[in-house]
């Protein structure tokens, strides 16, 4: 799965989840998941903390209606 991201977390939405990659805050766009090949992907920003992937699995199960 793959998940966009941007950097404009001026405004955060229900199904979206502000986290920290590379030292800089982006929001996570859950809202607009999707399947990609990995030989699509160009290279990794950065990894997740704990806190963070919770936040952007919150935000997933927020979206697609799941209990958590």
């Amino acid at each position: 799965m793959a998940m966009p991201m941007t950097s404009n977390v001026s405004r955060v939405y229900p199904g979206e989840a502000v986290v920290d990659v590379a030292g800089q805050r982006s929001k996570a766009l859950a809202d607009q998941i999707m399947a990609a090949d990995k030989s699509r992907l160009k290279s990794k920003l950065g990894a997740l903390s704990r806190a963070d992937m919770i936040a952007v699995e919150d935000a997933i199960s927020l979206h697609f209606g799941l209990r958590r």
